[in-house]
């Protein structure tokens, strides 16, 4: 995939263009939310990777890897009781799992 190699690269504006055209042709293509979310995340567009983490939960409710990606987006937003609250949902689904804790 062109978005992940540009994304490996460091080359955040053509992975975000990459990643976008395939959301245009799929428009719930999982990866592509993933990626994108990602990039965002990454280039510090904390709003638009909310709305890719949180329009991928509609689609993968309770994916732990995208209530994870949300609660860390709420907590660089700093907005503390939506992160704990992600987190604690979090745990609920993966309670085992010692990186969350």
């Amino acid at each position: 995939n062109r978005g992940n190699i540009h994304f490996k690269a460091g080359e955040l504006d053509k992975a975000r263009d990459y990643f976008q055209e395939a959301l245009a042709i799929e428009s719930g293509c999982a990866e592509a939310l993933y990626n994108l979310g990602l990039t965002y995340k990454t280039m510090s567009n904390i709003e638009g990777a909310l709305e890719c983490f949180e329009k991928l939960h509609t689609i993968l409710n309770n994916c732990p890897e995208v209530i994870y990606q949300i609660a860390v987006l709420y907590d660089m937003k700093q907005d503390v009781q939506q992160s704990v609250d992600w987190f604690m949902h979090l745990i609920t689904i993966v309670p085992t799992d010692p990186g969350i804790l």
